[in-house]
């Protein structure tokens, strides 16, 4: 397998959900000038959205969007313990939550990140980056609610932990969490030193 990542960004995710899964692939790094810029043939070829992650299975098909490249992983290596068991109560705590995370949380940084990508205008793109950083605090209020204990989903960790460590390095970054999403803070604080996540956090996010 070959997954095109850029440090710091969501394909971090799933640089650490296959690690988690003891999966060898090779990884083609990119910087987010490269990403942004959208100009790299091999990632175009793959991916026309020239987004990262996208992943290029071993057969030659391709699989994008990181919420479905982990529920392709934990039906494929349930073992490994990505999300809670099938037909659990944690199960479907952790596939709302991780739909939302990514339908609804994640789209606040494309819009905030890339604004002149939606609006010409440098007023209306300052109004859109400041609404979207006011909607994302919300929906990490929402999130922290509905976080179970010590992990998102209950006794275990799973990528829904993962998301929170990695998306809390973002903006407003982790000291924002100690006051407005205690719950998640201390998720984000364990995540880190889980040894199947601390190399990958360690590479994409060094101190």
């Amino acid at each position: 397998m070959k997954l095109y990542t850029a440090p710091g960004c969501g394909s971090a995710l799933i640089e650490i959900a296959l690690d988690w899964c003891a999966l060898r692939y090779e990884r083609v790094e990119l910087s987010f000038a490269v990403v942004a810029a959208a100009n790299h043939e091999e990632l175009l070829a793959a991916n026309p959205l020239h987004q990262v992650p996208t992943l290029v299975l071993d057969n030659g098909s391709v699989m994008t969007e990181s919420a479905a490249i982990v529920i392709w992983l934990d039906e494929l290596y349930p073992a490994a313990g990505l999300l809670p068991p099938m037909g659990s109560a944690e199960r479907a705590h952790a596939l709302r939550w991780l739909l939302f995370m990514v339908t609804t949380l994640y789209p606040t940084f494309t819009y905030a990140d890339f604004p002149e990508r939606h609006l010409s205008d440098d007023s209306a793109r300052s109004e859109l980056v400041s609404s979207q950083q006011t909607q994302r605090k919300r929906h990490w209020r929402l999130l922290d609610r509905s976080a179970m204990a010590p992990w998102f989903c209950g006794d275990l960790p799973s990528m829904l932990d993962v998301y929170i460590g990695v998306m809390s390095r973002w903006h407003p970054r982790r000291p924002w969490f100690t006051q407005n999403a205690p719950r998640l803070y201390a998720i984000a604080q364990r995540v880190d030193e889980l040894p199947q996540v601390r190399p990958m956090m360690t590479r994409n996010f060094p101190a």
